[in-house]
């Protein structure tokens, strides 16, 4: 991997890294919102109003935040089955024409998510006073990063540079060869850092 891949890499990594703490962050609040929520209606017989429509905006966004990084770290669900006993050049054409057709859905849910967007940017959330646009807005951030990483991903299947292995497995030893592959340099880094 030469200079350039390594810092896109990295960056990439850094990234999808701050996007999970964005993501984790939003649960936390949620949980503490419930949970604040539930003491106060059983406890002290005295609800809060807010707290559906909180609840209902931070979940779409902890969400598609959260696929985000599943689709960058390629851990989405993915059948493998017929794909598995291809020869290596039948698995890049089978990869670029998954990546494209994935590209694509993503691509017209992206306009319809604007769309969407749009339409009801009139439109409030009860006691938020926040447009209902902010419900949408997570799936619009969420598949620009996801069409981004897809364009970045069939960049890679065509130069060459992608492990196939990863964007399609072969069989269930390889994934577990990749798993441990991967705790392997997770556990190297932590040695590098200490």
């Amino acid at each position: 991997m030469n200079s350039k891949e390594h810092l896109k890499r990295k960056y990439l990594d850094s990234l999808s890294h701050k996007i999970d703490l964005i993501s984790s962050g939003l649960m936390l609040i949620l949980v503490l919102v419930v949970l604040i929520e539930v003491t106060a209606r059983y406890f002290f017989n005295s609800p809060f109003t807010f707290t559906y429509d909180l609840t209902s905006l931070l979940f779409p966004w902890i969400v598609f935040l959260s696929l985000i990084s599943v689709t960058y770290h390629k851990e989405h669900i993915g059948i493998v089955l017929f794909v598995s006993k291809l020869p290596l050049k039948s698995k890049r054409v089978v990869a670029i024409i998954n990546e494209f057709l994935t590209m694509f859905f993503i691509l017209f849910m992206f306009i319809g998510a604007i769309q969407l967007s749009i339409a009801v940017s009139n439109q409030m959330i009860g006691n938020l006073y926040m447009s209902k646009t902010f419900y949408y807005l997570s799936l619009v951030v969420s598949l620009a990063f996801i069409l981004f990483l897809k364009i970045n991903e069939i960049i890679a299947i065509l130069r060459g540079k992608a492990d196939l292995k990863i964007a399609v497995p072969s069989t269930e030893t390889e994934q577990i060869v990749e798993i441990q592959k991967k705790e392997l340099i997770h556990t190297e880094k932590e040695g590098d850092d200490n």
